[in-house]
C-alpha cells in the first residue's frame, strides 16, 4: 500500500506533465477541429455551387419538357381538328344531298302534277269538241 504523503509527492510531480499532455491534446483538437471546419465551410460552398447547378438544370429539363408536352397537344388537337374538319365536312355533304333530293322531289311531284293537270285539261278539251 502506497504512503499518503507519497501518493501526494507522485501527483504532484507527475501533474505538471499530465497537465502538459492534456494540453498538446487539446490544442490538437482545436487544430484538428479548426481543420475540420475550414473543409466543412469549403464542401458548402461546393454543395452550394452545386446544387444553384442542379437547379439550372432542373429548370432548363422542366422547360423541355413543358415545350414537349405542349408540342404534343397541339400535335394531337391538330389530328382532333383535321379528324373533326373531316367528320362535319362529311355530315354537311351528306345533308345537302338529302336537302337536295328532296327539294328536287318536291319540284318534281309539282311538275307532274301541273303535267298531269295540263294533259288531263287538254283531254277534256279534246273530248268536248264537236
Amino acid at each position: 500500500m502506497m504512503v499518503p504523503g507519497r501518493a501526494r509527492e507522485l501527483l504532484l510531480v507527475e501533474a505538471p506533465g499530465d497537465a502538459a499532455k492534456l494540453f498538446d491534446r487539446v490544442e490538437g483538437l482545436i487544430s484538428a477541429l479548426d481543420l475540420t471546419s475550414q473543409g466543412l465551410e469549403r464542401a458548402s460552398v461546393k454543395f452550394e455551387s452545386r446544387a444553384e447547378d442542379v437547379e439550372k438544370h432542373l429548370k432548363v429539363i422542366g422547360n423541355q419538357a413543358m415545350v414537349k408536352t405542349v408540342e404534343q397537344i397541339v400535335t394531337r388537337a391538330d389530328e382532333v381538328g383535321r379528324k373533326l374538319h373531316s367528320s362535319l365536312t362529311d355530315d354537311m355533304r351528306t345533308v345537302a344531298h338529302d336537302l337536295f333530293e328532296k327539294a328536287l322531289q318536291t319540284v318534281l311531284l309539282q311538275m307532274a302534277k301541273f303535267i298531269e293537270a295540263r294533259t288531263a285539261r287538254g283531254r277534256r278539251l279534246r273530248s268536248h269538241r264537236p
